[in-house]
């Protein structure tokens, strides 16, 4: 085999392989990364969304993110809540690193154990035509080991924004 035949084929495999790892990077993320969009308007206040996770499943390195967009007409201040309700303990929570942020702030990092069964209270001051993100994160370290096999998690996550919430 000549030289340049073999520079070719080490090139066109070179190639093909980083080809495949960014379809795999921009496949693996695109599924990891969920989005919902909420529309807030002066006539309806409060608004609830509510997001339901069926036995959410994870392995040793992986992150899921669900991001709802939240959508203002009119600005001003706003309070905010996320009602985490466990449905079935699977043994996930055990596991799992959870981060709720609002509009960049971190409002919680901890564990998906201590999160289920609380309300995360928080503010939005948003301006007219304003869309402010709210995302969950799930990650599970790469150190947890076999003891998180065959776990999940089975919650809800209720979302509620109005101008006069009361505090429970």
């Amino acid at each position: 085999m000549r030289k340049s035949t073999f520079y070719a084929l080490l090139l066109a495999a070179s190639l093909g392989t980083i080809g495949g790892l960014a379809l795999s990077a921009y496949l693996f993320d695109d599924n990891n990364k969920h989005v919902r969009n909420i529309r807030i308007n002066a006539s309806q206040d409060p608004v609830s969304d509510k997001l339901q996770f069926n036995n959410l499943s994870l392995y040793p390195g992986d992150k899921t993110t669900y991001e709802m967009n939240t959508f203002f007409e009119t600005s001003g201040l706003y309070d905010a809540k996320i009602v985490f309700t466990e449905q079935e303990d699977g043994g996930l929570k055990n596991y799992v690193v959870a981060t709720l942020t609002a509009d960049g702030e971190i409002i919680y990092k901890g564990s998906l154990k201590q999160l289920l069964g609380t309300t995360q209270w928080f503010e939005l001051t948003p301006q007219k035509d304003e869309t402010v993100n709210i995302s969950l994160v799930y990650e599970m370290p790469l150190d947890v080991q076999n003891e998180a096999q065959g776990t999940y998690a089975t919650f809800d996550a209720e979302l509620t924004v109005g101008r006069d919430l009361k505090k429970e």
